[in-house]
């Protein structure tokens, strides 16, 4: 993220949307069931002058856009840290949403990131397989599960108060 653009999502003055993208900021997605699961794919690229997005639904991911390297400080040739996450927020006294699929990790339900990979510089794919630090603010609302054969499990079903 950079200090000065605050830059962190797609949501962000310097982001390059591509004209023919298929995905954008705020499209809806189709919803997942327990009977027909759908697959978003992200992939993030360093490339010539920025890091570039691709991502796509049930299928291989498209270019979606781009974030300058002039955007960032110390980004410019390589990450040094992977961060993902879900959020939910509901205004005060009203109850907050489902997260994921609407399941607790545990659950057959429950929603999840799978074939999760850091991809270096020269296009090789490592698995990542190792335990990764959380942080769950509400667990008895939502949890995540351990990252166990590239993929772990998150949600749930909302339903606190702030």
């Amino acid at each position: 993220m950079s200090n000065s653009t605050g830059c962190y999502n797609t949501n962000c003055p310097g982001f390059n949307l591509a004209p023919d993208a298929k995905l954008a900021p705020g499209s809806v997605l189709p919803i997942s069931t327990t009977q027909q699961k759908h697959t978003l794919t992200i992939k993030i690229a360093k490339e010539k002058d920025a890091w570039s997005l691709y991502a796509g639904v049930d299928g291989s991911a498209t270019y979606i856009g781009n974030w300058p390297d002039s955007l960032f400080i110390g980004l410019a040739d390589k990450a040094t840290d992977i961060n993902f996450g879900g959020f939910t927020q509901s205004p005060n006294k009203i109850l907050s949403p489902p997260m994921g699929s609407g399941y607790l990790s545990e659950s057959i339900g429950a929603a999840t990131f799978k074939d999760v990979q850091f991809i270096d510089n020269q296009g090789n794919a490592y698995g990542i397989d190792w335990k990764l630090p959380s942080d769950v603010t509400v667990p008895t609302c939502y949890d995540i599960g351990d990252l166990e054969n590239r993929q772990f499990a998150y949600g749930g079903p909302g339903g606190c108060t702030n």
